[in-house]
């Protein structure tokens, strides 16, 4: 008979285990451009789009290897903060900033739709997601008083606000850092926000009634509150931000949720300054996300109650935002000056 400790030894032996996030690898890619890149979106191991100033629209379908540029006629000057894309052909490209505009491509980016116009001298468009192939959210910053809301229920081909906008308190914004501060809980929408208050916005009834939950993050200034989220699933989730004007400062940088976002806890050990981006890693394990920010990025293998700082020194470098294949631990990172790095083998 085997003693208690064999067991032990023999159980660990068996037992699934998952590479450390923090030690992950960090790889320059050439993406051929020099300006400030903010929008990402990782379809697969090959496939990546990214998005940023001076109406810069890239796709590697080969891991990183090679990148091309996909021009779109009427983004010249514009900051496409904001990316979804849902294969190698289908994407959805969103400026930030007045005026306000969104272009969808079907075959790759060799020809682009404009879906999306606004020229509002107050329109500042934060953030995209979609909640499935079909259901699109791009949020806004408010104007008079409410939040700007558009809704899609055709996969980006057509917009609409819609109509039942969530109040916002003075000096309430939200933030266009990654393009991020939109995410999906279990195919419910959410939005996070910051400058006097930081808040999570959401909504379980497709945008018919909101709820607010307070956020334990960093406030009360203009270069404050939450900057991203991300949701593994209906339940559990993760929000990073801090001040971007204090890019050392840790205390407010990140919380968590186990409740879809209706209630959110302070991480225990924050990551190592303001994070602009957070993304789930479920290739490492179950618990994994990555942040990153302008000093640095850092690590959680328990859903984001405590981070670790990745030593890497690309990663050090400082990203504007992050995101995974999905169930891969091959990822991408995107920042200032056309860098892009890709994260694992």
């Amino acid at each position: 008979m085997l003693s208690r400790s064999a067991v032990l030894l023999l159980l660990g032996a068996c037992a699934t285990t998952h590479p450390d996030p923090s030690h992950a690898t960090w790889t320059a890619l050439d993406s051929g451009v020099e300006v400030s890149l903010r929008g990402l979106a990782v379809v697969s191991r090959d496939v990546a789009w990214a998005s940023g100033a001076d109406g810069v629209v890239l796709l590697t379908r080969d891991g990183g290897a090679t990148f091309a540029r996909l021009p779109i006629r009427g983004a010249e000057g514009l900051d496409l903060r904001s990316i979804h894309a849902f294969d190698d052909q289908r994407a959805v490209v969103v400026a930030a900033g007045s005026p306000a505009r969104a272009f969808r491509t079907v075959d790759g980016g060799a020809s682009w739709s404009l879906v999306l116009s606004d020229d509002r001298p107050a329109i500042f468009l934060d953030g995209i997601a979609f909640c499935g192939d079909r259901d699109g959210w791009i949020v806004g910053d408010p104007i008079d008083g409410r939040f700007v809301v558009l809704r899609s229920d055709d996969g980006g081909a057509s917009w609409h606000p819609i109509g039942r906008e969530p109040h916002a308190e003075p000096g309430e914004a939200a933030f266009a850092a990654s393009g991020t501060a939109v995410a999906c809980a279990g195919g419910r929408v959410r939005f996070a926000t910051g400058g006097a208050v930081a808040r999570v916005v959401g909504s379980d009834d497709d945008g018919s009634s909101w709820q607010w939950a307070r956020m334990p993050m960093a406030q009360a200034t203009a270069s404050r509150g939450v900057f991203s989220l991300a949701f593994a699933d209906a339940r559990l989730g993760v929000a990073v931000g801090g001040d971007h004007l204090a890019p050392d400062a840790r205390e407010g940088s990140a919380a968590f949720t186990v409740d879809g976002g209706r209630t959110w806890h302070a991480s225990e050990r924050p990551p190592a300054g303001y994070r602009s981006c957070v993304a789930i890693a479920s290739g490492y394990g179950p618990g994994v996300r990555f942040a990153v920010g302008t000093n640095g990025a850092d690590a959680s293998d328990d859903g984001g109650r405590t981070w670790r700082r990745i030593g890497d020194a690309r990663a050090a470098l400082g990203h504007h935002a992050i995101a995974f294949a999905p169930a891969s631990r091959i990822g991408f990172a995107v920042g200032p000056r056309g860098r892009i790095s890709r994260i694992g083998g």
